[in-house]
């Protein structure tokens, strides 16, 4: 018995659809390592928003700013991370007054240029710049 000619288109058509589908959700979404990348920005990002929870508790907890994120993390939150996802090295944290600090990371990639919250950032060295949210005295 021969196959009807269009079960023959059917069975050659069907591959190439599916190869195309590959290939258009790779042009819209990007390669996986541009996915990953991605990704690890924005856990970046999560992890400095974290962290910035911590030491506003830390500073109504205690009445100041941390000297280190290594002290925040004992003292505080033993499960906080404090580290780059990629790297393993610590964030970057430096307290610029008595009130104010910022955290630094090392960014893979521009953050989406539709994204115009405070977490925008370009690819490379970024820093945030932060001040405590609790009320105290002499504020």
């Amino acid at each position: 018995m021969n196959n009807p000619p269009h079960r023959r288109w059917i069975a050659l058509s069907v591959p190439l659809l599916v190869a195309a589908a590959i290939t258009y959700g790779l042009f819209l979404a990007g390669p996986p390592s541009e996915q990953r990348k991605i990704m690890l920005d924005r856990k970046r990002v999560a992890e400095i928003g974290n962290i910035e929870q911590a030491i506003d508790l830390y500073h109504a907890r205690v009445g100041n700013l941390p000297e280190t994120l290594t002290l925040l993390r004992e003292k505080l939150q033993p499960q906080l991370s404090i580290d780059d996802p990629e790297t393993g090295r610590p964030y970057f944290y430096e307290r610029t007054g008595k009130n104010t600090y910022r955290i630094c990371a090392d960014f893979s990639a521009a953050s989406d240029a539709e994204n115009l919250n405070r977490w925008t950032h370009d690819s490379g060295r970024h820093c945030f710049a932060f001040r405590i949210k609790t009320n105290t005295p002499g504020e």
